[in-house]
């Protein structure tokens, strides 16, 4: 069964979201300090429990628990200082967020078809045109939209609607093991695992090793003791079906192996890892 559709993770994938915070969040923590006083450490901590809170409030799978002007409002609440300047945080983080982002090298190339993104639309539509690749895309379908949170498939689902393709015929690309990757699994669709970072040789990856085995486990979160990256949801092995991506530059040749393979359901660990 050959691809018809690929979809993208946005946040990490097509651009650096964590240089991008960074700077903003940067920024935002020295706000704090000028106008309430607060150190770095204190501002991040009051920012840390405004986010369990409101998480708290909005639950794990809605949307919601991304919107700032909400997270800011409750920090501030909590901080017993006017609510109505959490507008002009979010303003202050957002404005320097959208300047600083830079997308992942080589992704004007490679990207086709839509994006698949945990976020509520509006932010994620900015970041699309400041980047200048919104109409590279044919589809977006945001957490917002279908009120459910990757790695629940309702997301993947509408995808491939979208694409008008059936599983097996859509490619999930994502930087996410926990969000992405777990989520097209559970959805039949065939995940690519975009991870530029990723070693080799110094992630005690063995290929094919208990791969069958810990497959289970890690779709439960649960990945064992010394599995590198477990706090990040990133497994230390690649379990069967997973295809590991480094650059964008390579994703057409990917994704012609992956429709020269015969069986989806059974492919070898060490030929799905590129070099």
């Amino acid at each position: 069964m050959k691809i018809r559709a690929v979809a993208f993770d946005l946040d990490n994938t097509i651009y650096d979201y964590d240089s991008a915070h960074k700077i903003a969040f940067d920024a935002l923590t020295r706000y704090a300090g000028e106008k309430f006083h607060l150190s770095p450490e204190e501002f991040q901590a009051a920012h840390r429990a405004a986010m369990d809170e409101q998480l708290e409030r909005a639950g794990r799978e809605r949307a919601a628990i991304h919107n700032r002007l909400i997270r800011y409002q409750i920090l501030l609440e909590n901080l017993k200082k006017p609510y109505y300047l959490a507008y002009h945080m979010q303003n202050l983080y957002w404005g320097v967020f959208l300047r600083n982002m830079r997308p992942a090298p080589g992704v004007s190339i490679a990207l086709k078809r839509g994006v698949g993104t945990n976020m509520t639309a509006d932010y994620q539509y900015e970041k699309l045109t400041r980047l200048r690749i919104a109409h590279l895309f044919d589809f977006i379908v945001s957490s917002e939209e279908v009120q459910s949170e990757k790695p629940e498939t309702k997301l993947f689902y509408y995808c491939m609607e979208k694409a008008g393709c059936s599983p097996f015929q859509c490619a999930f690309v994502g930087d996410s093991f926990r969000h992405d990757i777990k989520g097209a699994l559970k959805a039949d669709l065939i995940p690519i695992w975009y991870c530029p970072d990723f070693d080799l040789n110094n992630n005690n990856l063995n290929p094919g090793e208990n791969l069958n085995n810990n497959l289970n486990n890690n779709l439960n979160n649960n990945a064992p003791e010394n599995a590198s990256w477990a706090d990040t949801g990133r497994p230390a092995y690649i379990p069967n079906g997973v295809y590991l991506l480094r650059d964008f530059l390579d994703l057409p040749g990917l994704l012609e192996t992956i429709n020269e393979n015969t069986s989806l359901e059974n492919i070898n660990p060490e030929d799905i890892i590129l070099e």
